[in-house]
């Protein structure tokens, strides 16, 4: 069995533990409110703010990020290529998204697709 799957289902079933369990997970600091295996949630970046930050990337490089390219962005670390390759992969499946950052599709007549009119994706 791995730590940390140990650790959750004992921090999970807290009031099944038997008292002396308790004060040794408590010894060593390990309570349901101070729980390590609670991931600090940041708040997610608005899409504007990230299209911004790709268009001074591409500005400042002069070509699209790689597929895992991060950049520094007040501290934090953005995968902007992660997150390009994934708003590429939505506007596979919603062609109002973004069309100027991907390829024309073609129809299979050797002509280019024309585009659609704007439409409400829903996922």
């Amino acid at each position: 069995m791995k730590i940390g799957s140990w650790l959750h289902r004992q921090l999970t079933t807290w009031q099944a533990l038997t008292p002396g369990q308790q004060q040794l997970m408590t010894a060593l600091a390990l309570t349901p409110e101070t729980n390590p295996l609670a991931p600090a949630r940041r708040p997610r970046r608005p899409f504007a703010q990230t299209v911004q930050l790709l268009e001074l990337f591409l500005h400042r490089e002069g070509r699209i990020p790689a597929a895992r390219e991060t950049i520094r962005v007040d501290g934090d670390t953005v995968k902007i290529g992660a997150w390009l390759a994934k708003a590429r992969t939505k506007h596979r499946s919603c062609p109002t998204i973004m069309p100027a950052w991907s390829p024309p599709c073609s129809t299979g007549t050797g002509r280019p697709r024309t585009p659609s009119p704007p439409f409400s994706c829903k996922p």
